[in-house]
C-alpha cells in the first residue's frame, strides 16, 4: 500500500481524543484506534522512504501519552490483530506502534530485553535499532549505542536519528572531558567529522567544532594551571630550603658561641693570661672557620668561588690562625 498522509492525520485525531479524555464510545479514541490499525498495518515493512519521519514522530508522541495512562485496551487492540496474521510486514508495523507504548511503561531492564528481541526479529528496521540505541544510551552504554546508531544515520536522512547520534557523541565527549582526557576527546571529534555522516553537515559540524574549541580552551587552561602549580611548588620548595639553611646556620652560630664560651672558661683556669689570650684567639678563629664551612654547606655557592666573600674571608681567617699557631709554637 505504501505511505499515506492520513496515517499522520488520523493518529493526530486519536492523540487529541486521548488528551481530551474521550476514550470509550463510538467516537472515542479506542474505536478510532482499532480502525486506524486496520489501515496503517498495510504500510508494509520498514522502508526509509515509506516510513516517513512525520508519521514516526507522531507515533512517538502517541506513545508518550501512556507514561501516566492505562494502555491495556490499546495494547489489546494491537495484539488482537497480531494474533490474526502471520504476515511479518503487518506485524512489524503493529509492533512498532506497540513498542512506543511499552517504551514509556517498561522498566530499563524490560526495555533492553524487549527491544533487543525486536532488533533481532526485524534487523533492518531502523526504528527498532534507534529505540534500542536510546535505551543503551540511557544505561550509559555509550559506545554500544554509537555502534547501533551510526549505520542507520549513514543510510537514512531521518533527522531524529541524526539528533540522537549527535546527543550520544556529545555525551561521550563530555565524559572524556570530565575525565580530563582532552587529547582523546579531540581525536574522537576529529574521527566523527571525518566520517561525514550527517546530511545537515553545517549544523552538526558547528556543534562538533564548538565542542572541539571548548576542549582546546580547557587544555590551555589546564596547562596554565599546571604551570602555575609547578611554579608555586618551586617557590614553596625554595622558601622551605632557605628556611632550612637559615636554621642550620643559626644552630651552627649558637654552637660556636657556646663552645667558645665554655672553652674560654677552661683555658683561663689552666694557662697564663697571655697564653690564654693566644689560645682563645686561635680557638675562636678555628670556630669561625667551622662556621664559614657550615654556611657553605647549608648555602652552596651560586656564583664562582672567586666571587664568594665567604671564600676570601675563610682564607684570611685561616692565614691568621696559622700565624697565631706558629707564634704559639715558637714560644
Amino acid at each position: 500500500m505504501g505511505y499515506s498522509g492520513i496515517f499522520k492525520s488520523d493518529m493526530r485525531i486519536i492523540i487529541n481524543r486521548i488528551t481530551e479524555n474521550k476514550i470509550e464510545g463510538q467516537d472515542g479514541a479506542i474505536e478510532a484506534f482499532k480502525e486506524y490499525l486496520q489501515s496503517v498495518s498495510q504500510l508494509g515493512p520498514y522502508n526509509k522512504k515509506e516510513w516517513k519521519n512525520e508519521w514516526t514522530t507522531t507515533v512517538y508522541e502517541f506513545g508518550l501519552l501512556f507514561q501516566d495512562r492505562d494502555s491495556k485496551k490499546f495494547l489489546d487492540a494491537i495484539n488482537a490483530l497480531i494474533s490474526q496474521t502471520n504476515d511479518s510486514s503487518i506485524q512489524e508495523v503493529l509492533k512498532f506502534i506497540e513498542s512506543e507504548i511499552l517504551f514509556n511503561q517498561f522498566t530499563k531492564d524490560q526495555q533492553l530485553e524487549h527491544f533487543n528481541g525486536l532488533v533481532k526479529e526485524f534487523p533492518n528496521n531502523f526504528e527498532f535499532r534507534h529505540s534500542y540505541a536510546n535505551i543503551l544510551h540511557a544505561e550509559e552504554k555509550v559506545l554500544s549505542a554509537i555502534e547501533y546508531l551510526e549505520p542507520i544515520v549513514k543510510n537514512s536522512e531521518n533527522p531524529t536519528f541524526s539528533q540522537s547520534l549527535m546527543s550520544v557523541y556529545l555525551d561521550y565527549v563530555n565524559y572524556l572531558f570530565a575525565e580530563n582526557r582532552f587529547d582523546e576527546a579531540e581525536g574522537f571529534i576529529n574521527s566523527i567529522i571525518a566520517k561525514d555522516l550527517f546530511t545537515d553537515a553545517f549544523h552538526f559540524k558547528n556543534r562538533l567544532n564548538d565542542a572541539k574549541r571548548r576542549i582546546q580552551d580547557h587544555k590551555i587552561i589546564n596547562e596554565r594551571i599546571e604551570t602555575s602549580s609547578k611554579e608555586i611548588d618551586r617557590r614553596t620548595e625554595e622558601k622551605f630550603d632557605q628556611e632550612r639553611k637559615k636554621t642550620i646556620e643559626i644552630l651552627a652560630l649558637f654552637s660556636v658561641v657556646i663552645t667558645f664560651i665554655l672553652t674560654s672558661v677552661s683555658v683561663i683556669k689552666v694557662f697564663t693570661f697571655k697564653e690564654a689570650i693566644s689560645f682563645m684567639i686561635a680557638f675562636g678563629l678555628t670556630l669561625l672557620l667551622f662556621l664559614i664551612g657550615a654556611s657553605c654547606i647549608a648555602s652552596p655557592l651560586k656564583q664562582s668561588r672567586s666571587e664568594d666573600v665567604r671564600i676570601w674571608f675563610g682564607g684570611f681567617t685561616l692565614v691568621c690562625l696559622l700565624t697565631i699557631m706558629a707564634s704559639i709554637w715558637a714560644v
